[in-house]
């Protein structure tokens, strides 16, 4: 990945910012855009596009895997990989890690439910009938589907392998 380089010579608490300005903030904002987008058009379309129901059901379980995983990471895992960044003795690296070994441990069906979104939207194509909410809707889908991906390739390469690697 391109961001790698750049990313790797960053001290931990730079990469936990950009991960909090860049991904989570973003998220965040686009889950809030997307509660309203998909239950107004499920209520709008619904009648002639049924799959509404299960992209409104899907983005919501989804929703739900990325609240729990945002307030894992910044009220259990970024705090500890700060203060390790500030004070880096082996104790702090070791709970730092534990912490992101438990966050892996429990796995969520997030990437399932994408492909699953992706299918029922026809790769988030709007159809011919869809006015231009509904067009708003799946284009928004797919930056959050492609956000997510980066945001937790980011997470997993830069921050989370380096912290381990540290450590072997």
């Amino acid at each position: 990945m391109e961001f790698k380089s750049h990313w790797l010579d960053k001290s931990y608490a730079e990469v936990v910012e950009h991960i909090l300005e860049n991904y989570h903030e973003k998220l965040s904002n686009q889950m809030k855009d997307l509660s309203k987008l998909t239950t107004t058009i499920m209520k709008v379309h619904g009648l002639e596009h049924e799959e509404l129901f299960e992209v409104h059901r899907l983005f919501n379980m989804i929703q739900i895997n990325m609240v729990q995983h945002i307030i894992r990471q910044e009220s259990r895992i970024f705090p500890l990989i700060k203060r390790y960044s500030r004070k880096p003795i082996e104790e702090l690296l070791d709970k730092a890690i534990n912490e992101i070994n438990i966050f892996r441990s429990k796995e969520d069906n997030t990437m399932e439910l994408l492909e699953k979104l992706i299918s029922i939207t026809d790769g988030y194509t709007t159809p011919r009938d869809g006015c231009a909410t509904y067009a708003r809707a799946y284009e928004l889908l797919k930056d959050f589907h492609i956000n997510i991906i980066s945001h937790l390739q980011f997470e997993e390469e830069i921050l989370f392998n380096r912290l381990i690697k540290e450590k072997e």
